[in-house]
């Protein structure tokens, strides 16, 4: 099994890196085969994947605290651990996955990890391999895996069912993402990649609140049966085998019996319907007659109004206006009354989106407005210190057009590097009561998102600085 580790020096000039520790304590600058999974996480959030790829079983946990380690700005330097396996490792990885969601992982990878006399990082590599050796050693169990997807909104207790199930059960045997822990992530995200087991805010663009319930979704993907002789989810390798099995598994009594009883309910059902569509589709001159008298008003009317030249409403006899026509041709609106589509909607809409300053020094929001010109824009944030609330005021905006966008910078003022921070921030055209913040941010301390866009004329956003 090969085991990757990523840090940084404590000096400016040694960034964040990946490291290869070879079996017999051998580094080298290498990134593991983990590239297709990154985009399903929030790497900079403490975020766990278990994947299968190419006959190979990987385990990625990221930004996983240290104690005493700071870089030069200075901020608490992050680590991050991979393993790359096979099947033969998955109790093993299971383990160490079970560790990392419920937060054990990170002081044992803490003492792995320490500063180098260069100002870079080195790694202990016979502490690395005691981890996975009592890793190894632990009892799980080998039920067959639940083979049905499910996603949940992420909470503790969530996070500790999983690591339950992954302690009894094995893992599915398909390709591809099979846990997603992970802090922001949409929906439709975790969907898309069909996950075996995700956890995420579930939302990016909208405040929403999910109930802390495992979601069952539709499985998609390849088709996957139970396998008695190996207690383990298989993979259907050849799809023509679904269709042979149920062919010899048919009786053909019942089949007949089945047949026939469709053949009798359905003939008549399709004659009439075919009927049915040949009158519709075929519609004969005679089936609708009108006397010879009358005048087909409608059609005379359509014609003076495609042609409203003053002849032509002269040359239109009397008569063949009657005052019934007359009245409903009246009420009818000239085609050029429509203005619903050619009127732009006068809607307000606002979005706000949170950011931390290219320099690190501050957090910035961006506001776009529609529809809220000449009024003016109030921002003010709140982050919590000890559970005591800390608010932050900036100087308020003219939105000055129709659509307008701007940018609120530095917004807490400090001019010092953001660490280990939640910000809770409110945009509004009308001005900001602190308590209201406060409201909002305890209301919706699990549930707010970086990013909002909302019909009306205030947003409300938060952020979690870097680490």
């Amino acid at each position: 099994m090969e085991r990757y580790i990523m840090s940084r020096g404590e000096r400016k000039q040694i960034g964040y890196h990946w490291l290869n520790i070879a079996n017999d304590g051998q580094e080298s600058q290498e990134e593991p085969p983990i590239s297709e999974f990154t985009s399903l996480i929030q790497s900079e959030i403490l975020s766990v994947v278990l994947a299968r790829s190419k006959g190979q079983l990987i385990l990625l946990v990221t930004d996983l605290n240290t104690k005493s380690r700071i870089d030069y700005h200075p901020r608490h330097i992050r680590n991050s651990v991979a393993w790359v396996g096979d099947n033969s490792d998955e109790a093993t990885l299971r383990v160490l996955a079970v560790q990392s969601l419920k937060g054990l992982l990170t002081e044992k990878i803490d003492s792995v990890v320490t500063s180098g006399k260069d100002g870079s990082f080195q790694v202990d590599h016979k502490k690395l391999k005691e981890l996975e050796i009592l890793a190894s050693r632990e009892n799980v169990g080998n039920s067959p895996a639940d083979l049905k997807r499910k996603i949940g909104k992420i909470s503790e207790k969530l996070k500790n069912e999983l690591a339950d199930e992954l302690k009894r059960q094995c893992l599915p045997s398909t390709d591809g993402p099979l846990v997603v822990v992970t802090e922001i992530k949409a929906r439709k995200t975790l969907e898309n990649a069909k996950v075996w087991r995700g956890l995420s805010t579930l939302e990016v663009n909208k405040i929403e609140q999910f109930p802390e319930e495992w979601e069952e979704i539709d499985r998609g993907g390849s088709i996957v049966l139970y396998n008695p002789d190996n207690p383990r989810a298989e993979e259907v390798k050849n799809i023509w085998d679904v269709p042979k099995n149920f062919l010899n598994n048919l009786d053909l009594k019942k089949w007949f019996g089945l047949s026939l009883i469709i053949i009798v309910v359905g003939l008549p059902i399709a004659s009439w319907r075919l009927e049915f569509s040949q009158v519709a589709s075929n519609p004969t001159p005679t089936s609708i007659s009108f006397p010879t008298a009358t005048p087909n008003t409608r059609l005379e009317f359509s014609q003076v109004a495609s042609n409203p030249t003053p002849t032509s409403i002269s040359s239109v006899p009397p008569a063949t206006l009657n005052p019934q026509s007359s009245s409903t041709s009246s009420s009818t609106p000239s085609p050029t009354a429509s203005p619903l589509k050619s009127q732009p909607s006068s809607q307000s809409k606002i979005i706000c989106t949170s950011s931390i300053s290219e320099d690190k020094q501050g957090i910035d929001l961006k506001v776009r407005t529609s529809n809220l010109k000449e009024k003016t824009m109030y921002v003010q944030m709140l982050r919590f210190v000890e559970n005591n609330p800390v608010f932050y005021q900036t100087e308020p905006k003219t939105i000055d057009g129709r659509e307008w966008i701007d940018n609120f910078k530095d917004l807490d003022g400090e001019g010092k590097p953001v660490v280990n921070k939640k910000y809770y921030i409110l945009g509004s055209v009308e001005e900001i009561d602190t308590t209201v913040v406060q409201e909002k941010a305890e209301k919706f301390k699990d549930a707010c998102l970086a990013e909002q866009s909302a019909d009306g004329d205030s947003c409300f956003v938060c952020i979690t600085t870097l680490k």
